[in-house]
């Protein structure tokens, strides 16, 4: 687990807001490729700084996406920050987890962008398949 802290300028954008976290998994469909992919954080309310539960569940259940490697890319929307990625583990049911945690900006920002990354081992596709989450945290 890597923690740091960075000097998080720039606003909050309302807009650019696509899923409440703090009301349940949000779903996407990844463009192209027809995979419905559920994007979920426990516990909620959804904080930085608080060891996260993340889950992503490609929609089909177990055989939907086989044999996959699944990343989630945290970062803020407009501003660089250092590498925050977690590699999730597959479970028996189709679906993904792992831990991490939000770092907590220095100016009070709280707007996130997980971004999805799957990408099959066998090599069949010709790129991984992404699904983008913007959310805000609690505090």
């Amino acid at each position: 687990m890597l923690l740091f802290l960075a000097a998080c300028g720039g606003r909050d954008d309302n807009a650019l807001v696509d899923c409440d976290i703090n009301s349940g998994a949000c779903v996407k469909t990844v463009a192209g490729q027809n995979i419905e992919v559920a994007f979920d954080i426990v516990p909620k309310p959804v904080a930085s700084m608080k060891r996260l539960g993340f889950s992503v569940r490609p929609g089909g259940g177990p055989a939907a996406v086989p044999d996959t490697e699944v990343v989630l890319d945290l970062s803020m929307p407009g501003m660089y920050m250092h590498d925050n990625r977690i590699r999730l583990r597959p479970n028996a049911d189709g679906s993904y987890e792992g831990e991490g945690v939000l770092p907590r900006c220095t100016s009070g920002r709280r707007l996130w962008k997980a971004e999805v990354i799957m990408q099959r081992k066998d090599g069949k596709e010709k790129g991984p398949a992404r699904a983008s989450f913007i959310f805000r945290v609690d505090r």
